[in-house]
């Protein structure tokens, strides 16, 4: 099977002594669509970095769409951020049209359709949006860049079940279109409802890896569960 990421023991430690990873390993498939979980300080969004490019690993090996990402990052992928924060005293209009003039797989087209997807509102400044409508912004600029693998950090924060809904939908889309989704999300029914395999973080350490049924087999308990019980021990399943 054809891998859009390969990670091989990965670690990273910052200011030579918060161990965010502690050599973790883990592989995801062309056309996944792959989550990353665990508690706040498990290392997750450490781990979407890394795959981007963003930060350098302390050690281990990061292969992304066939390349090590760091330092040049990756240009075929297009990332949603945990930290939802833009320019504040800009509109949205000029935002995408800033956003569009550096991006080169950006889509006008896709935009608006996405835009109209997300009932964006064009003239607002981008500080006085909600901290859900600014969400509504960032995905509708990952979702209008065509590439091959979407990293998306919480892309449902502070959504309404509607618009939530239309950013699975879309997720399940890119999937079916063979794109790579790894993204994630504290709200485990997301994960339950459209990943094909995730890792557990705890610690900075995989304490499971896998898909969502096999861990629910395995445990006897639903994911919110199987989730708590892995939090509490901490062990391999």
């Amino acid at each position: 099977m054809e891998k859009a990421v390969e990670v091989h023991e990965l670690t990273k430690i910052y200011d030579d002594k918060v161990r965010a990873l502690d050599g973790i390993s883990f592989d995801i498939p062309v056309g996944s669509i792959f989550a990353i979980l665990g508690p706040n300080g498990a290392g997750k969004t450490t781990t979407l970095k890394s795959i981007l490019g963003l930060i350098k690993p302390t050690s281990g090996k990061v292969m992304t769409l066939g390349v090590e990402p760091f330092p040049d990052g990756v240009r075929d992928a297009s990332f949603v951020p945990e930290e939802k924060e833009l320019y504040q005293w800009i509109t949205v209009s000029k935002m995408v049209d800033i956003f569009s003039s550096f991006a080169p797989h950006f889509s006008m087209e896709n935009f608006k359709k996405f835009a109209d997807k997300f009932e964006l509102t064009m003239d607002r400044k981008i500080g006085e949006l909600s901290q859900g409508n600014k969400t509504k912004l960032y995905i509708s600029l990952a979702f209008s860049q065509n590439v091959s693998l979407y990293v998306l950090d919480e892309p449902t924060w502070g959504l309404d079940p509607v618009m939530r809904r239309n950013v699975l939908d879309t997720i399940k889309e890119l999937a079916i279109d063979g794109k790579t989704v790894v993204y994630s999300s504290h709200i485990l029914s997301e994960v339950e409802e459209v990943c094909d395999g995730m890792i557990i973080l705890k610690s900075g350490r995989i304490v499971y890896s896998g898909t969502v049924d096999d861990l629910k087999d395995k445990t006897g308990n639903d994911l919110s569960n199987a989730f708590l019980n892995l939090m509490e021990d901490g062990e391999k399943k």
